[in-house]
C-alpha cells in the first residue's frame, strides 16, 4: 500500500487571546474589556464568543490598535 502525500498543508490557525490577555496587552483591566466589546462602546474591539467566553484573535487587535492609533491621530 502507498500512502498519498497531503494535497496542501492546513492553513495557519490564527492566535486566540483571552480577555485577561487582551487587558494585560492594552495595559488596562479585564472590566474595561468587557466594556469595550460591548455595542455602545464608541471604540469597539473586536472579539467573539466562545460558549460564554469572550475570545479575540490577535490580528484584529493588532489592527484595532493600529486604527484607534491613526483614528486619534486624525482627529
Amino acid at each position: 500500500m502507498s500512502e498519498s502525500a497531503p494535497s496542501a498543508l492546513p492553513p495557519t490557525l490564527p492566535v486566540i487571546l483571552s480577555k485577561k490577555e487582551v487587558a494585560k496587552l492594552l495595559l488596562v483591566s479585564e472590566q474595561c474589556v468587557y466594556e469595550m466589546t460591548r455595542r455602545r462602546s464608541k471604540a469597539r474591539l473586536p472579539h467573539f464568543k466562545a460558549g460564554k467566553y469572550l475570545r479575540f484573535e490577535q490580528g484584529a487587535i493588532t489592527k484595532w490598535i493600529t486604527d484607534e492609533q491613526e483614528r486619534k491621530a486624525a482627529a
